[in-house]
């Protein structure tokens, strides 16, 4: 046997048709995703209405009808830490920030007992201030990421200890 085959006839042509498209049709689709993830992840105006438009809205993104926008795990798992912080910012003040309260409602709703009781106002009072780096009574989004980092970190030196 020469080698191994590397798939079938039709892999290989996809992979040659990629390789193809070079790097601007690798940036045009991120581009294309990038811009339909974000009208999903915006959080909607919760305390206004509408203002009147002057001019007309802008166009959608156009998206090519047979090409479908295919997000990598990672991207995937970006857009969804986007989105949860998004579901729950803004409820109360800057929409771009957790308050004490919408911090305790994300972390109750979305890591429940994972981080023992929230509930207990003595730990939400530590969390809160460990996360408010910038100390302005509110956690943006990059103090919040911080949080999912070091779990993910401590929860990645857990599992591969018990191997």
């Amino acid at each position: 046997m020469a080698g191994k085959q590397r798939g079938t006839q039709k892999e290989k042509e996809e992979r040659k048709r990629r390789r193809r498209g070079g790097r601007e049709q690798g940036v045009a689709r991120y581009k294309t995703c990038a811009a339909s993830s974000a009208a999903i992840t915006d959080p909607p105006e919760l305390t206004s209405p509408a203002p009147e438009l002057t001019t007309p809205a802008p166009e959608p993104p156009k998206v090519h009808p047979t090409k479908t926008c295919i997000m990598s795990d990672i991207q995937q798992a970006m857009a969804l830490l986007i989105s949860t912080f998004n579901k729950y910012s803004g409820k109360e003040g800057d929409k771009y920030t957790l308050s004490k309260s919408e911090l305790k409602e994300l972390l109750q709703n979305e890591f429940g007992d994972s981080l023992g009781k929230v509930s207990d106002k003595a730990a939400l009072d530590n969390i809160f201030k460990d996360l408010d780096a910038d100390k302005n009574d509110s956690v943006d989004f990059k103090e919040f990421s911080t949080l999912v980092v070091c779990l993910t970190q401590m929860c990645h030196e857990f599992f591969t200890k018990k191997k």
